[in-house]
């Protein structure tokens, strides 16, 4: 299973929060200006949705892929929200039910 990016940057403008090195603004210092990572071959765990799952279940987590994938779904909505992200960019998150099925 993959997870879905939209590729609207909202979780990029949230760098600081992520403990990422922000700039001036607080975006990502690896967002383009068209919105795209820079980086995104070799970016760090905490903007690979999967990566971070893996860990988490490592360390003791127990909630399927597709649970996680649906509740970072959910919050990816809530930074468009607070980016006033255009609404083309939310992706459907029961398109995981229907993957884990």
């Amino acid at each position: 299973m993959t997870f879905a990016c939209s590729g609207c940057g909202a979780c990029c403008r949230a760098a600081a929060d992520a403990g990422l090195v922000p700039t001036r603004d607080g975006h990502c210092v690896h967002l383009t200006d068209d919105q795209q990572c820079a980086i995104y071959a070799t970016r760090p765990e905490i903007c690979d949705v999967a990566a971070t799952h893996a860990r988490h279940v490592a360390q003791g987590l127990q909630m399927t892929q597709a649970t996680y994938f649906t509740l970072s779904t959910h919050a990816c909505h809530a930074l468009m929200d607070r980016y006033d992200i255009e609404p083309r960019f939310r992706l459907d998150p029961s398109r995981y039910s229907a993957e884990a099925s």
